[in-house]
This record gives structure tokens, C-alpha cells and sequence, in this order.
């Protein structure tokens, strides 16, 4: 590593730089450790961030040796981000309503549970088109899968469909924020195949299907339909275009893929944890470079 004058100014005079990290498994192949280390670099700020591959016996212990540590923050990453809940010192409102959490921060001396992944997601695809009213198919009801769906709900889509393996999770999150937003709710169970016609405006693969594994796709097929006016969105983010966005853009779909999610969700809890405007063009620019090697 290259020392930075903050970097060694920070270590024999104080204050020392704030430690960060990421925890879930697997991780390798996870970028954030590089996007959120080049902001540090562009701010001169003098601190660290680790990324760690926890098996679920060690999940707990990590938690808590964490703040032990006297980490300022962190990221959670699949499969614990409904389970972390448990191990932090309150939630904030967005993520009691999610029931997920994504990253932790400090407040005082308390460590909070956020979700920026539906926070991330909606500013991505804001790029690309307006929510309001629009009709969306989402298929998982996992951690990230929770938060893009009350993300959306709470800023006005017209209806969402979930389609989930165990329909007792899609009908769980329905009867969650049913009684908090306008949208319409509904719930389906996926099934061996699942048919999509052209009836949804946007079409967002929320599992953790085909993340590391190029060949991986949840069993859909786009055989229904005229797709030219849909988009089809993934949070997998590597590989950037999985299996999934090629079939969706086979089939006419214009495709987002999980990149923008990751920057725009890693910038809100970079200001949290820093207190500093959050380099977006460098945060792209970074995991543009984390998968051109």
C-alpha cells in the first residue's frame, strides 16, 4: 500500500483513521472495498476498509467484534442482511419497515442498521425513467429484494408483482407494506418457469441468482409479448451483464444493470460515515476499473 502524508499523519499524531469493512459470503469478486477506499483517496481522508468472508457459525461474533473494534461502519452483504438486524442498536425507519439491513453506521454511541440498496436501485433507474405509476414485476423477496420493493412502493409505483420460491416470503413483504403505501401488492410463487408478457413496465431480477456465476439465471423466459417499451433491471452486479440482462435484451428489453445500484447505494452511506459530499464520478469510475482486469 502506498502511504498518503494523511495516512502517516494520522498514525503518529492522531487521530487515527476509521476503520470499514464488508462482511457476507462469498465476497470475492465484491468491488466496494476499492470504490469506497478511491473516495477516501479523493477526500485525503486517512482511512481503511477490510473485506471479510464470514461462514454463518462466525456471522454473530463478527457483529460484535466489530463494535468491539470500534469500526465506524460497515457493509452486509448476502446472505445476512435480514439476520444483522439483530445485532444492532436500533434501525432506522426505513430499514424497520424493509426488515433488512445493508451497512451500519455510528450515531453517538450507537450502532444503526440502514438498507441503501432500494435507495440505490431507485436513484439508478431514476436516470433512466420516472416510478410513478409505472407497473413492475420483482422477482425475490431476499434483503435486497425488500428494500427495492418498499423503495419503490413509497415512491408511488403503480403496482408491483412478486414472484418469489416460497411464496410465504413474496406474501410476507405484501402484508408488510401493504398498510403503508398506495401501490398495489400482489404475490405469486415463481414455479419451474415463469412466463413474463409484456404487461410490466419494468421487470428487476432481485435474487442473488447468477452473482458470481455468468451461466446462472432464475428460470423465466421472455416469450410473451412486445418488450420494446420495457426495461429489464438486475442487482447482480458481477458479473455487469449476467445471463438474465442478455435474455431480457434478446428479447427487446432495454436493460440497467447492478453497477449504478452499487455506486449510488455505497455514496449514501459513504456521506453517513464521513460526513463528506460522496464522489459519484469516482465511485463509477472505480468499479468501471475493478472489472476491466
Amino acid at each position: 500500500m502506498i502511504y498518503e502524508k494523511e495516512d502517516i499523519d494520522a498514525l503518529m499524531k492522531g487521530p487515527l483513521g476509521l476503520l470499514h469493512a464488508c462482511i457476507g459470503t462469498p465476497v470475492t469478486g465484491n468491488p466496494t472495498q476499492y470504490m469506497i477506499e478511491q473516495a477516501f483517496h479523493h477526500h485525503s481522508l486517512p482511512h481503511r476498509y477490510l473485506t471479510f468472508d464470514i461462514p454463518p457459525d462466525r456471522f454473530a461474533g463478527t457483529m460484535e467484534g466489530l463494535k468491539s473494534l470500534g469500526f465506524n461502519g460497515w457493509n452486509i452483504t448476502s446472505p445476512y442482511k435480514v439476520e444483522a438486524t439483530s445485532y444492532v442498536d436500533r434501525l432506522t425507519p426505513s430499514a424497520k419497515l424493509i426488515g433488512a439491513i445493508n451497512c451500519v453506521f455510528r450515531e453517538g454511541n450507537e450502532y444503526v442498521g440502514e438498507n441503501t440498496d432500494g435507495k440505490g436501485f431507485l436513484q439508478a433507474l431514476r436516470e433512466r425513467t420516472e416510478v410513478k405509476g409505472k407497473r413492475f414485476l420483482v422477482f425475490g423477496s431476499g434483503g435486497a429484494a425488500r428494500s427495492v420493493i418498499s423503495e419503490l412502493a413509497l415512491d408511488g409505483a403503480g403496482s408491483i408483482h412478486i414472484v418469489n420460491r416460497e411464496l410465504r416470503k413474496a406474501e410476507q413483504i405484501v402484508k408488510d407494506l401493504e398498510d403503508e403505501v398506495s401501490t398495489k401488492l400482489t404475490a405469486q410463487p415463481l414455479g419451474t418457469q415463469y412466463v413474463i408478457d409484456d404487461s410490466f413496465d419494468i421487470i428487476v431480477q432481485a435474487t442473488s441468482v447468477g452473482l458470481f456465476d455468468e451461466n446462472s439465471m432464475i428460470p423465466v423466459d421472455f416469450t410473451t409479448g412486445d418488450f420494446s417499451a420495457s426495461i429489464a433491471c438486475d442487482v447482480v452486479f458481477n458479473p455487469v451483464q449476467t445471463r438474465f440482462l442478455d435474455t431480457a435484451q434478446q428479447a427487446g428489453c432495454d436493460t440497467l444493470d447492478g453497477l449504478g445500484m452499487l455506486a449510488h447505494q455505497g455514496a449514501i452511506i459513504y456521506t453517513a460515515w464521513t460526513g463528506a459530499e460522496a464522489p459519484l464520478d469516482v465511485m463509477k469510475k472505480s468499479l468501471l476499473e475493478s472489472f476491466a482486469i
